[in-house]
């Protein structure tokens, strides 16, 4: 076995933000991925770990709003 690139943008995104890594089995061709242990929003920077709070902030205001209007 030995580590592989991602090929995809889905796989980029699983790599980067998920933090799988991607492995290729010489043998027998096998291309396929796990999750690495390791803390992934701890490599991301700080503006970003503010763009991801402030998203999650907007999504629950925004759900406050929708349940206050629907229930009247």
């Amino acid at each position: 076995m030995r580590r592989s690139q991602a090929r995809f943008r889905r796989e980029n995104f699983l790599q980067n933000v998920l933090g799988y890594r991607f492995y290729r089995c010489q043998q027998c061709n096998w291309r396929g991925g796990e999750r690495f242990e390791k803390k992934v929003f701890a490599k991301l920077s700080g503006w970003m770990n503010f763009a991801l709070y402030g998203l999650a902030l907007m999504l629950v205001v925004f759900m406050v709003f929708a349940l206050s209007v629907w229930l009247g």
